[in-house]
């Protein structure tokens, strides 16, 4: 506090002091004039004529006890008083021209990195964060215009328009962060409109649409594959149709499909039968039969290949078939033909071309027969000509399947007779009575009439006699009596000699069941012996002769026996 001073009252020229003026916001002034500024304590009074508006000294100024008047005199307080601010300085508002500028080209800016962005939602992204840097610069702004400087009065509107627009930069900021997954859509929705596919569900991904649940992947991928479809470009349209059956198939899970997934999977199934059918069309008309059978035969396997599927495919599938067959037997390829000729036959027995294709088969039989026949491989051969005659009857070919199929017996009838004879007799026979009218069956009537041998070795056990003689005999027993032996003997039909390393051969036997027993003479004495089995006394060694085949008794010993 300052404390206080006797008044000391001055005049002159520059007394008394000018007059101190003020200005604020809610002060009125007229042109060129402004009110003063007085301080008042305890003793001040006003009133409308005063203080005196001018003040002057010099020498006519004059005074007195009672001047200047008691209300200009100082008086002490004994109350304090703070000291007065000092007034703001006055802020002239921006040109209207730049405050509009500015707020075109804050506009311009946000629309222009919208623009630039990748996508709506990237480009939105962009515009959100410079529309919030933007937000905090005005905000900042208008924050120390308005704390350190007085705003002219001219200027309100404007600072209500700088508002409006602050908030709209900040809510289109939030919106523009929020809003991203709504945008993608939205801009997935208009490139599906666009037919643009693939940035249509790179747009629903970026969503967060995954499968098996989106609905928009499901559309989109649906509609790209039609769309591939109507274009001919059936190999695509199967990727996209197969990715909407595989991926988002639901069924056999525990996942719900939602009513729009579950319509474009149907949608999916049917384009996938539309593509199949159409390549496979496709491929005939290109006389591909091999890719029309193999694109035919997969749909006709699917799962989801309904009657409708099944009367559409069938059809081309036998038709496709039947080409390929036809073209296999023109080039001789004769075991595909018959396959695919079989295929016809087995799976599609009602289709248009099945007559056509018996007459084929039986063509395609015989070229195959033969070429079996030249080949050697006698048992296919057979199978082949059998067929024809079982299955395909083929008159035009009667006489040459005849013929072949001879040659074809033949040819299995030397091949056992180098490993099993016996087993060879049954086509020997077959032959002498089902084809004596080739030469085939001629000669096998002339193998089937010689005699086979009998052959053997023996092991003589009892050194004291020399066997030097086999006979094949018939009716020998373990009861018999030496006369009875030595009958058998002396009648016996056949006889031969028993060489030094014990082999014998008994050549051209006629068919027969024949016993075995052998011969000694020293010069003294004769000898004879069989061997019987003690139980049922029937002879050990029995020679059965069939037709044929040489008749191979192995090693025969007279360890045990009877003998004279």
């Amino acid at each position: 506090m300052i404390p206080p001073q006797p008044p000391n009252y001055q005049s002159g020229p520059n007394y008394p002091p000018a007059p101190n003026y003020q200005s604020g916001a809610n002060y009125q002034s007229s042109a060129g004039y402004q009110l003063p500024s007085y301080q008042s304590g305890a003793n001040y009074q006003s009133g409308p004529g005063y203080p005196p508006p001018n003040y002057q000294s010099g020498a006519n100024y004059q005074s007195g006890p009672g001047y200047p008047p008691p209300n200009n005199q100082w008086q002490p307080s004994t109350n304090s008083q703070a000291k007065p601010r000092a007034a703001k300085k006055q802020a002239a508002p921006l040109p209207l021209w730049l405050f509009i500028s500015g707020i075109i080209l804050t506009i311009a800016l946000l629309v222009a990195l919208y623009i630039l962005g990748s996508d709506w939602a990237e480009g939105a992204s962009q515009a959100s964060v410079a529309a919030l840097i933007i937000a905090v610069l005005v905000a900042v702004g208008w924050f120390v215009r308005t704390h350190l400087r007085q705003i002219t009065p001219s200027s309100k509107p404007r600072r209500l328009i700088s508002t409006a627009f602050l908030l709209l930069l900040l809510i289109f900021s939030g919106w523009g962060r929020a809003s991203q997954a709504t945008l993608h859509i939205w801009q997935g929705q208009s490139f599906e409109n666009q037919q643009k596919w693939q940035p249509a569900i790179n747009e629903y991904t970026f969503a967060g649409e995954t499968a098996p649940l989106s609905t928009d992947l499901a559309r989109t991928y649906t509609s790209w594959g039609q769309d591939l479809n109507k274009h001919q470009q059936y190999n695509d349209a199967l990727a996209k149709f197969n990715y909407i059956i595989t991926q988002f198939d639901t069924t056999g899970t525990q996942i719900s499909a939602d009513q729009g997934v579950a319509q474009q999977i149907k949608l999916a199934k049917q384009g996938s039968v539309d593509a199949r059918i159409a390549m496979a069309q496709q491929n005939i008309q290109a006389h591909n039969y091999n890719a029309a059978t193999s694109s035919l035969d997969t749909t006709l396997g699917l799962q989801y290949c309904d009657d409708s599927c099944r009367q559409r495919a069938q059809p081309l599938d036998a038709t496709a078939y039947y080409q390929l067959g036809s073209d296999q037997l023109q080039a001789k390829n004769y075991s595909s033909a018959v396959d695919n000729f079989n295929k016809i036959l087995t799976s599609f027995p009602d289709a248009k071309e099945a007559n056509d294709t018996r007459t084929s088969m039986s063509k395609a039989l015989l070229g195959l027969g033969e070429s079996q026949l030249h080949n050697k491989d006698y048992q296919s051969a057979e199978d082949s000509f059998s067929k024809i005659l079982s299955t395909y009857p083929y008159p035009a070919k009667a006489k040459q399947i005849h013929s072949d199929l001879a040659q074809t017996i033949m040819g299995l009838a030397a091949t056992a007779r180098a490993g099993s004879c016996t087993d060879s007799l049954k086509y020997y026979q077959q032959l002498a009575k089902d084809y004596k009218d080739t030469p085939q069956g001629q000669q096998a009537q002339q193998q089937l009439n010689i005699q086979p041998d009998v052959k053997g070795h023996f092991v003589n056990t009892t050194p004291e006699h020399n066997f030097y003689q086999i006979a094949l005999v018939q009716g020998l027993h373990g009861l018999m009596t030496q006369d009875e032996i030595f009958s058998k003997w002396d009648n016996a039909p056949y006889k031969t000699s028993i060489q030094p390393n014990g082999d014998f051969v008994f050549q051209g036997i006629p068919e027969g069941s024949y016993d075995l027993m052998w011969y000694s003479n020293d010069g003294v004495t004769e000898h004879v012996e069989f061997i019987y089995k003690e139980l049922s006394f029937d002879p050990e060694y029995v020679a059965n002769i069939g037709p044929l085949c040489t008749v191979n008794m192995g090693t025969v010993t007279n360890v045990t026996g009877a003998n004279s």
